[in-house]
């Protein structure tokens, strides 16, 4: 549990995938986010909203380009191990192995 009562806060948060011959893609831009603990959140928005993208941020699966992101308290960017072990995610599409 975090000291604020906050399972997740994002600061700044940003995204960027880079793109060959281009300048990048941004799925999320400059994000700024606190969720309470104990309360139920959706993420609701068009495909390439950047819906997956926050939630592979929140559980260390990537980098974020910029800003700040903690998860029950634990900084995400320097302890992404720390906070999988604190988290359950199952994708809709399963991408660890192909078979």
């Amino acid at each position: 549990m975090s000291e604020q009562g906050l399972a997740v806060e994002a600061a700044g948060l940003t995204k960027v995938f880079a793109v060959k011959g281009g300048s990048g893609v941004t799925a999320i831009d400059a994000l700024d986010l606190s969720l309470r603990e104990g309360e139920l959140t959706a993420l609701v928005g068009p495909d390439g909203a950047g819906k997956t993208t926050l939630l592979r941020l929140i559980c260390g699966l990537m980098t974020p380009t910029a800003g700040s992101l903690r998860v029950v308290g634990l900084d995400v960017i320097r302890e992404p191990e720390r906070v999988q072990r604190e988290l359950g995610y199952m994708p809709q599409k399963f991408g660890l192995y192909e078979d």
